[in-house]
């Protein structure tokens, strides 16, 4: 199974190292790949060819934007549109940038965001249930 990880430079944190392998102590025939774009305009056209061009099974998206505005929005809408042209899932984390979220010291942080994250993927493809509504 093939999981692209994509994110932008403006988000400031690099956890998918971290997510990678943990994935891959979870998951025995996982291989994940890294892109990061300048820009979270930039995320849904990387996430296309990703899907398209690496035969992505999974897409993962992580950016932190300052405020959760229009372009916030745009960028989810954008990610949905490429959902439905490719007939693949991303999974779309898209979260205002917060003093918590950059609090601590950097290694816990990303440590945590990984645990948090692989946890989440898992849980989506293995334990789908879980997502039904209670």
């Amino acid at each position: 199974m093939k999981v692209s990880l994509i994110s932008d430079s403006k988000t400031r944190i690099n956890f998918f190292p971290e997510l990678s392998e943990l994935l891959a102590e979870k998951i025995a025939d996982i291989e994940t790949e890294i892109f990061f774009v300048p820009f979270p305009e930039d995320i849904p056209a990387k996430a296309k060819e990703a899907i398209e061009s690496e035969e992505s099974e999974l897409v993962f998206v992580f950016s932190a934007c300052k405020k959760l505005d229009f372009r916030a929005e745009l960028l989810l809408s954008k990610l949905v549109d490429v959902e439905l042209q490719t007939g693949k899932k991303i999974i779309k984390i898209i979260k205002k940038k917060s003093l918590d979220l950059f609090q601590g010291s950097e290694k816990n942080e990303k440590e945590e965001l990984a645990k948090k994250w692989c946890e989440f993927i898992i849980d989506y493809l293995y334990k789908p249930e879980l997502f039904e509504p209670k």
